[in-house]
């Protein structure tokens, strides 16, 4: 797994495991959110881009809005296909 930072409040993952669904996949973030959700400093409302490859996955995390989620943290789950 590799974590690179994009800007401030962006991300991008990319994991080197494949996934036979999207359930597992959904699944899978959640745990890796959960996880890393303090080191990274995340709060506010979030889009999770997903690109599953052949190889891994490729997720984006990238902050949509922060004023109505002060101290808390929220994201929806994107698959681009």
């Amino acid at each position: 797994m590799n974590i690179k930072k994009i800007n401030d409040t962006d991300y991008l993952i990319i994991v080197f495991k494949s996934f036979s669904c999207e359930d597992k996949i959904n699944l899978y973030i959640k745990q890796l959110l959960s996880r890393y959700r303090i080191m990274l400093r995340l709060s506010g409302f979030y889009k999770v881009k997903v690109y599953n490859r052949c190889f891994g996955l490729y997720i984006k995390i990238i902050q949509i809005e922060d004023s109505y989620y002060k101290d808390t943290f929220d994201y929806r789950i994107v698959f681009d296909n």
